[in-house]
Protein backbone atom coordinates (compact mmCIF):
# COMPACT_ATOMS: atom_id res chain seq x y z
CA UNK A 1 0.00 0.00 0.00
CA UNK A 2 1.18 3.71 -0.81
CA UNK A 3 0.70 6.73 0.04
CA UNK A 4 1.02 8.68 3.35
CA UNK A 5 1.93 5.78 6.34
CA UNK A 6 1.89 8.55 9.30
CA UNK A 7 -1.24 7.82 10.39
CA UNK A 8 -1.41 5.67 13.65
CA UNK A 9 -4.27 3.99 12.29
CA UNK A 10 -2.48 2.97 9.04
CA UNK A 11 -0.03 2.04 10.95
CA UNK A 12 -1.42 -0.22 13.28
CA UNK A 13 -3.33 -1.69 10.15
CA UNK A 14 -0.20 -1.93 8.16
CA UNK A 15 1.22 -4.21 11.23
CA UNK A 16 -1.86 -6.09 12.45
CA UNK A 17 -1.51 -7.35 8.27
CA UNK A 18 1.76 -8.38 8.68
CA UNK A 19 1.09 -10.30 12.22
CA UNK A 20 -1.98 -12.25 10.58
CA UNK A 21 0.14 -13.37 7.73
CA UNK A 22 2.73 -14.87 9.67
CA UNK A 23 -0.24 -16.43 12.09
CA UNK A 24 -2.47 -17.36 8.97
CA UNK A 25 0.65 -18.48 7.02
CA UNK A 26 -1.27 -18.06 3.62
CA UNK A 27 -2.60 -15.04 1.74
CA UNK A 28 -5.68 -14.23 2.33
CA UNK A 29 -7.28 -13.30 5.64
CA UNK A 30 -9.80 -11.70 7.25
CA UNK A 31 -9.44 -8.84 9.65
CA UNK A 32 -12.23 -7.00 11.30
CA UNK A 33 -12.61 -3.16 13.12
CA UNK A 34 -15.24 -2.20 15.50
CA UNK A 35 -16.15 1.22 15.64
CA UNK A 36 -19.46 2.61 17.04
CA UNK A 37 -22.83 4.75 15.83
CA UNK A 38 -21.37 8.17 16.12
CA UNK A 39 -19.36 7.46 12.92
CA UNK A 40 -22.71 8.53 11.36
CA UNK A 41 -24.60 10.89 14.35
CA UNK A 42 -22.43 11.69 17.29
CA UNK A 43 -24.11 12.84 20.58
CA UNK A 44 -23.87 17.01 21.24
CA UNK A 45 -20.50 15.90 23.51
CA UNK A 46 -18.78 13.16 21.47
CA UNK A 47 -17.83 15.85 18.28
CA UNK A 48 -13.82 14.58 18.19
CA UNK A 49 -14.68 10.85 18.87
CA UNK A 50 -17.44 10.92 16.43
CA UNK A 51 -15.05 12.41 13.61
CA UNK A 52 -12.54 9.71 14.32
CA UNK A 53 -15.47 7.17 14.01
CA UNK A 54 -15.80 8.40 10.67
CA UNK A 55 -12.27 8.26 9.62
CA UNK A 56 -12.23 4.53 10.70
CA UNK A 57 -14.87 3.54 8.49
CA UNK A 58 -13.26 5.44 5.50
CA UNK A 59 -9.56 4.24 6.31
CA UNK A 60 -12.12 0.39 6.39
CA UNK A 61 -13.63 1.08 2.71
CA UNK A 62 -10.34 1.97 1.52
CA UNK A 63 -8.12 -0.92 2.83
CA UNK A 64 -10.70 -3.35 2.29
CA UNK A 65 -9.84 -2.81 -1.08
CA UNK A 66 -6.83 -2.36 -1.47
CA UNK A 67 -5.45 -4.90 1.01
CA UNK A 68 -7.86 -7.72 -0.85
CA UNK A 69 -6.98 -6.86 -4.34
CA UNK A 70 -3.38 -6.84 -3.38
CA UNK A 71 -3.01 -9.19 -0.36
CA UNK A 72 -6.10 -11.18 -0.23
CA UNK A 73 -7.27 -9.38 3.18
CA UNK A 74 -10.62 -8.97 4.21
CA UNK A 75 -10.77 -6.04 6.13
CA UNK A 76 -15.01 -5.05 7.19
CA UNK A 77 -15.69 -3.29 10.30
CA UNK A 78 -18.80 -3.81 12.58
CA UNK A 79 -20.91 -0.05 13.80
CA UNK A 80 -22.60 -1.80 17.14
CA UNK A 81 -25.72 0.32 18.16
CA UNK A 82 -26.00 1.16 22.19
CA UNK A 83 -24.25 -1.74 23.53
CA UNK A 84 -24.43 -3.14 27.50
CA UNK A 85 -20.69 -3.20 28.43
CA UNK A 86 -19.23 -2.69 32.39
CA UNK A 87 -17.57 0.31 31.00
CA UNK A 88 -20.87 1.31 29.65
CA UNK A 89 -22.81 0.91 32.94
CA UNK A 90 -20.81 2.75 34.94
CA UNK A 91 -20.32 5.48 32.57
CA UNK A 92 -24.05 6.14 32.30
CA UNK A 93 -24.24 5.62 36.29
CA UNK A 94 -21.33 8.62 36.15
CA UNK A 95 -23.83 10.47 34.25
CA UNK A 96 -26.35 10.39 37.20
CA UNK A 97 -28.32 7.88 35.78
CA UNK A 98 -29.53 5.36 38.62
CA UNK A 99 -27.56 1.85 39.15
CA UNK A 100 -30.71 0.39 37.47
CA UNK A 101 -30.28 2.73 34.47
CA UNK A 102 -30.36 -0.25 32.03
CA UNK A 103 -33.89 -1.52 32.96
CA UNK A 104 -35.68 2.11 32.56
CA UNK A 105 -34.97 2.84 29.23
CA UNK A 106 -37.55 3.57 26.69
CA UNK A 107 -38.50 2.03 23.42
CA UNK A 108 -37.03 4.90 21.53
CA UNK A 109 -33.40 4.05 22.50
CA UNK A 110 -34.12 0.06 22.30
CA UNK A 111 -37.21 -0.89 20.63
CA UNK A 112 -36.35 -4.64 21.91
CA UNK A 113 -37.00 -3.61 25.49
CA UNK A 114 -33.26 -4.38 26.22
CA UNK A 115 -29.44 -2.62 24.98
CA UNK A 116 -27.35 -5.06 22.95
CA UNK A 117 -24.93 -7.61 24.49
CA UNK A 118 -21.76 -7.65 23.82
CA UNK A 119 -21.45 -11.47 23.11
CA UNK A 120 -23.86 -10.61 20.34
CA UNK A 121 -21.65 -8.38 19.11
CA UNK A 122 -19.01 -11.02 19.25
CA UNK A 123 -21.62 -13.59 17.16
CA UNK A 124 -21.35 -10.95 14.51
CA UNK A 125 -17.29 -10.63 14.49
CA UNK A 126 -17.54 -14.01 14.40
CA UNK A 127 -18.86 -14.63 10.61
CA UNK A 128 -16.80 -11.75 9.55
CA UNK A 129 -13.84 -13.02 10.49
CA UNK A 130 -14.49 -16.67 8.99
CA UNK A 131 -14.34 -18.04 5.67
CA UNK A 132 -18.19 -18.19 5.04
CA UNK A 133 -18.00 -14.73 4.74
CA UNK A 134 -16.92 -15.01 1.28
CA UNK A 135 -15.29 -12.31 -0.03
CA UNK A 136 -16.57 -9.50 1.07
CA UNK A 137 -14.41 -6.80 2.14
CA UNK A 138 -14.29 -2.89 2.71
CA UNK A 139 -18.27 -3.23 3.85
CA UNK A 140 -19.04 -1.24 7.40
CA UNK A 141 -21.89 -3.57 9.18
CA UNK A 142 -24.54 -1.16 11.24
CA UNK A 143 -26.00 -3.81 14.44
CA UNK A 144 -28.50 -1.92 15.69
CA UNK A 145 -32.38 -2.09 17.05
CA UNK A 146 -33.26 0.60 14.54
CA UNK A 147 -31.83 2.90 11.31
CA UNK A 148 -29.78 5.75 13.23
CA UNK A 149 -28.45 7.63 10.78
CA UNK A 150 -30.10 11.09 12.13
CA UNK A 151 -31.12 9.46 14.96
CA UNK A 152 -29.08 9.55 18.25
CA UNK A 153 -30.45 11.52 21.04
CA UNK A 154 -27.89 11.87 24.16
CA UNK A 155 -28.97 9.07 26.77
CA UNK A 156 -28.23 11.44 30.68
CA UNK A 157 -30.43 12.21 33.38
CA UNK A 158 -32.69 14.30 31.34
CA UNK A 159 -33.45 11.86 28.54
CA UNK A 160 -33.50 8.87 30.67
CA UNK A 161 -36.88 8.68 33.15
CA UNK A 162 -36.07 7.83 36.84
CA UNK A 163 -37.10 4.55 38.12
CA UNK A 164 -40.64 4.74 39.49
CA UNK A 165 -41.03 5.78 42.94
Amino acid sequence: MGGNRGSAAILLTETAAQLCAAFFDRPGYPAARCTFRPAFTGEPNLLPYSISKGALMTLTRNLGDALFREEGVRVNQINPGWVLTENEAARKRSHGLADDWPTHLPREFCPAGRLIRPEEIAAAAVYWLADECGPMSGQVVDLEQHPFIGRNPPKNATTVPAPPS
